[in-house]
């Protein structure tokens, strides 16, 4: 076959392709809700860390729910400090690095 014969062999194979049209699908955003939280003495908040909150189960308990922001916290449900439950740890002066000095 020659150079000649190539081009005129896949010039015949090559097939017109009419063009695409992509429609564009509109969809409304929904935006998150903003909500304001204000916060109290009972909370315990401290530096710029992401917040979440506690909520008691013992229906007795003086705070019902109080915010927090320490990265150590695992029980959500249990009882406030001033309730007699734990003091929530303080990023930056754990008791077992030696922050409690």
């Amino acid at each position: 076959m020659s150079a000649a014969s190539c081009t005129a062999f896949f010039a015949k194979s090559v097939v017109a392709v009419e063009p695409v049209v992509t429609v564009a699908i509109s969809r409304k955003r929904r935006k998150m809700k903003r909500e304001v939280i204000t916060f109290d003495k009972s909370d315990r908040i401290v530096g710029d860390r992401p917040v979440h909150i506690h909520r008691s189960v013992d229906p007795a308990a003086k705070v019902k729910e109080w915010a927090c922001n320490s990265p150590y916290c695992e029980d959500l449900g249990g009882p406030h400090p001033d309730d007699g439950g734990p003091e929530p740890v303080v990023q930056g002066r754990e008791p077992w690095r030696g922050g409690g000095r």
